[in-house]
């Protein structure tokens, strides 16, 4: 009976340790801690294709955090607000993925297949890419020059 009422005991209380433990304490993959370092709003700082462009006004990037568990290379979403030239390099909104095994570096956008190389810190992001396209439209500014080129835009929180 003693022997009993200690197996029984012990089989309480190791269900009772394990009913404590939960998904949230097991490691996030690699996807998810970049998803986490990603998300948030992001206000333009500058915009480059070799010079400086100042028509980019107001440009906020807006990425939501929640991570897709059945498919954590994405897709994931993401906004842009602001005045953008026209034609621009970027649309205004749009889906993005990680690239496998290139999570912490690149992402590609879905609409152009466009591989965007970033970096991202506490408080700012970098985002790097080639665009070779007819542009978007960025509404405002009237058509202007080729948006071909070599692109760097950097952000902070």
């Amino acid at each position: 009976m003693k022997r009993s009422l200690m197996k029984l005991t012990g089989v309480l209380i190791t269900l009772v340790f394990l009913a404590g433990c939960s998904k949230e304490d097991e490691p996030k993959s690699l996807s998810q801690q970049q998803l986490e370092k990603l998300s948030g709003t992001w206000n333009l700082t500058s915009a480059n294709d070799g010079t400086d462009r100042n028509d980019f006004v107001g440009v906020v990037l807006t990425i939501p955090g929640t991570f897709n568990n059945s498919n954590p290379l994405g897709p994931y979403t993401y906004t842009f607000t602001g005045t953008f030239p026209n034609p621009s390099p970027w649309p205004e909104t749009g889906n993005w993925s990680f690239v496998e095994g290139e999570e912490g570096t690149t992402f590609i956008r879905n609409a152009d297949d466009v591989a965007v190389t970033y970096v991202v810190a506490d408080h700012s992001l970098q985002l790097s890419f080639t665009y070779d396209g007819a542009g978007y439209d960025g509404g405002v500014f009237g058509r202007g020059a080729s948006v071909d080129g070599s692109w760097t835009f950097e952000f902070e929180r």
